[in-house]
């Protein structure tokens, strides 16, 4: 059990060092460097705009549709990268001892989107 700990702690310190990487080249680098975060966002994000402007549909449509598609995918960028860094504290607290996983959940999201109303 100690080992399953250690693994889902170390687990999430990679989650949320991957993130916040990722948020650091996507926002602050001046030039272009992909990660896998931003790649699966935008590419998740184009399969759901092929469905509603295919290359079958006229010009006119397809570019009035595409182009909502890279201010989406920013706008969503963040959101997605809350949804990950709650998930690693989340198990860097699990690991840590606070239990159960609900608790831990509790107290990542208090500490990350509040002043910290709940203590582990």
């Amino acid at each position: 059990m100690i080992a399953l700990r250690i693994l889902v702690f170390i687990l999430g310190g990679a989650l949320v060092a991957s993130t916040l990487i990722s948020a650091v080249r996507s926002f602050v680098l001046p030039r272009a460097a992909p990660t896998l975060i931003t790649t699966a966002v935008f590419s998740g994000l184009r399969l759901g705009f092929d469905i509603f402007a295919g290359p079958t549909k006229p010009y006119y449509r397809r570019d009035r549709i595409l182009a909502m598609y890279a201010p989406i995918a920013l706008l969503l960028l963040p959101f997605f990268w809350l949804v990950l860094i709650t998930a690693g504290y989340t198990a860097i607290l699990w690991g840590a001892g606070v239990q159960p996983l609900r608790e831990a959940f509790v107290t990542s999201g208090s500490s990350l989107f509040t002043l910290g109303f709940s203590r582990p």
